[in-house]
């Protein structure tokens, strides 16, 4: 099936902006995954159709970059398109804009497909590997960077997964994960410096009621990230240590 790239508006409500009245970035990624959601609906492969195969979407890693952030009231376009399958994993990639067309952010995310019963993946099924574009681009290169586990002693925030922290899947949504990882930022960090990349992989299911430790520990620097300061994270269940996410988190100043 050949398709083209869908583009979604969106306006920035008073309840999406951080104290600074810039969008946060939990409220970008839940642009992002509103408009693949659309998309998906309309090519016939929304959450309920793929429930009512048996199988459901998971967010398996996401790549962003963050550009200006803009302040409520303004409005924000998503265009996103599907890139094809990359073995189990399914590549999706966003481009964000504001008004004046300048760049918002750029994302890639790769998705799996899992089985509602035995909750493990499975191979990308055809009606979802033949839609495609003709010749998809990229909105960046997907990274290459393996991101590293943490130990117990770098905890130093803890969450407890509640009710509103679900979503269709029956699961915590991946959007959670992001928030808990931004919380444990040092506050200085996040008072004087803005987050200019995020690169975070989904390792497993949380459901209400878990107790998830965050860990956080300085990271060492890339060749094209000087003057940057740079985070590795980690969430894993309090009860048995078992890793949920990893991330990785580049600051740069103020500008």
């Amino acid at each position: 099936m050949e398709i083209a790239p869908h583009m979604e508006w969106f306006t920035i409500r008073g309840y999406e902006v951080d104290a600074d009245n810039r969008l946060t970035i939990q409220s970008l990624c839940n642009y992002y995954q509103e408009a693949a959601g659309i998309h998906a609906a309309a090519l016939g492969l929304s959450i309920e159709k793929l429930h009512s195969e048996g199988v459901t979407w998971v967010l398996f890693r996401m790549q962003m970059e963050i550009g200006r952030l803009p302040a409520a009231m303004e409005r924000v376009v998503v265009e996103t398109w599907p890139v094809g399958v990359e073995g189990l994993q399914y590549r999706r990639d966003f481009l964000a804009r504001d008004d004046r067309g300048e760049i918002v952010g750029k994302a890639v995310t790769h998705w799996v497909v899992v089985s509602l019963e035995s909750r493990r993946v499975v191979r990308v099924p055809q009606c979802i590997s033949d839609v495609r574009l003709e010749f998809p681009r990229t909105v960046m290169p997907a990274s290459d960077v393996k991101l590293q586990p943490l130990d117990d002693e770098d905890t130093v925030c803890r969450f407890r997964a509640r009710l509103g922290d679900m979503d269709r899947n029956r699961h915590v949504n991946n959007v959670r994960y992001l928030d808990w990882i931004l919380e444990c930022v040092p506050e200085n960090v996040r008072r004087e410096k803005t987050l200019s990349s995020m690169d975070i992989c989904y390792k497993a299911e949380s459901r209400q009621g878990d107790r998830i430790s965050a860990r956080i520990r300085a990271a060492a620097a890339l060749p094209d990230e000087a003057d940057s300061l740079k985070f590795i994270h980690c969430l894993a269940l309090q009860e048995d240590n078992k890793e949920v996410a990893r991330a990785r988190s580049v600051w740069q100043a103020r500008g």
